[in-house]
């Protein structure tokens, strides 16, 4: 009876004094969570071990110093005060979330699992944890469980956006492009600001075909600061295909003067195709210049700037930069292809026949046979510019389709 006795003393006198170091040490954790708040880790750190050196088992004071550490990036100290923690109390079940995101970072994927299955077995309410673990079998490949995880943290807390972002990113993986679409939106709705996820719905939109969808993503996106550079790029990609030309010019001014980058020879390039697709053919001129100052090999450039000169009816420096793009890859047919139409144009229709023949040779297009039908029909070889003309309209070549059944029946 007196051994009882004494346990239930020393009971109540440890209570009582676990209560007033709880009372003594909260202000000091207040204090400690505002430093948290604010970003200053250092200066919480120092008041969290303030309380530890006062209440050696304050379990919850090495849990905050672990995240303190986590937010600066120190994910293997984080990792130890997690430890103490749960050395402290065993149940407390943040410790086992947070460690199991930090084994994460470190690629820990079997001791995160861990962590994530002791979570969701003792604590079935943690959403954290199920998102956690969707995340790990998402990376293993493993995309029906993540689905199964996700949905079950949706279920749990369906007012939290992330969960839906992290849900997204599955559909991504197994190609349900419209599911993902779908919670993406409801993200934007939600989070109107989280550019990741505008990014993301505008490459989605891509793979819909929808450009217009694809510029307002990358547009908010650009807004919000998310990949601001690279959505510019695609931005202005998907300006260009959606035949919006001078927005996609503007997007490339952007990228060579607003963000002050060094401009590679693929921006003046791609800035030069939108010029010349609007009929700004002298500024063309001057971009694909650019890309040959960069690059005297570029096949493309002065296969772009012999179409300008083209256009502008400056036919021998079009037929000059067809010749040196034809030097540079003479296995490439649209060289051959190009020269020749611009020979035809210039009615020297024997060079032109030179060059389609070599055109068909290397790759007989529809387009190839058309041309090379329309130079024999020229030089009044009737039979050869029906032969040709009917290859081009088997070939699907639209402009040979109803010559083909009206002069060559």
């Amino acid at each position: 009876m007196r051994l009882k006795k004494t346990f239930l003393l020393f009971f109540f006198l440890l209570s009582y004094s676990v209560s007033s170091y709880t009372q003594s040490n909260e202000p000091l954790f207040k204090d400690a969570g505002l430093k948290y708040k604010a970003g200053k880790y250092d200066e919480a750190i120092l008041i969290y071990d303030k309380i530890i050196k006062k209440s050696p088992y304050d379990y919850e004071s090495y849990y905050w110093k672990g995240k303190c550490y986590y937010a600066k990036g120190q994910i293997d100290e984080a990792i130890k005060q997690y430890n103490l923690c749960i050395s402290k109390n065993s149940k407390y079940y943040l410790a086992y979330q947070d460690r199991g995101l930090a084994y994460m970072d470190k690629n820990m994927f079997k001791e995160a699992l861990a962590d994530f299955d002791f979570i969701t077995g003792a604590y079935p309410d943690a959403a954290e944890s199920y998102s956690g673990r969707s995340k790990i079998y998402s990376k293993a490949g493993k995309t029906d469980a993540a689905l199964k995880d996700i949905n079950k943290a949706i279920e749990l807390r369906n007012d939290m956006w992330k969960y839906y972002y992290e849900r997204a990113l599955i559909y991504e993986k197994t190609e349900k492009t419209d599911l993902a679409i779908k919670d993406l939106q409801k993200v934007t709705n939600v989070n109107p600001a989280h550019g990741e996820s505008w990014y993301r719905l505008a490459e989605n939109y891509l793979k819909k075909n929808n450009p217009a969808g694809a510029i307002e993503g990358y547009s908010k996106a650009i807004e919000y600061k998310f990949q601001a550079g690279e959505s510019l790029r695609k931005r202005a990609s998907a300006y260009f295909n959606n035949k919006e030309y001078d927005k996609a010019v503007a997007d490339y001014n952007s990228i060579i003067t607003d963000l002050k980058t060094k401009a590679g020879e693929d921006v003046f390039l791609k800035r030069a195709t939108c010029l010349y697709m609007a009929g700004k053919f002298d500024l063309a001129i001057k971009d694909y210049g650019k890309v040959i100052m960069l690059n005297r090999n570029s096949f493309d450039a002065y296969i772009g700037r012999a179409n300008a000169y083209s256009r502008i009816k400056k036919y021998q420096m079009g037929i000059n930069d067809y010749t040196k793009a034809i030097v540079i890859d003479e296995s490439r047919a649209d060289g051959w292809l190009k020269r020749g139409i611009l020979y035809i144009d210039m009615k020297k229709f024997i060079q032109a026949l030179t060059d389609l023949d070599k055109a068909v040779k290397i790759s007989p297009s529809g387009e190839a046979y058309y041309y090379r039908g329309a130079v024999k029909d020229l030089m009044k070889n009737n039979k050869g510019a029906c032969e040709d003309l009917k290859k081009a309209a088997l070939l699907g070549y639209k402009e040979a389709v109803n010559k083909a059944s009206i002069y060559c029946p």
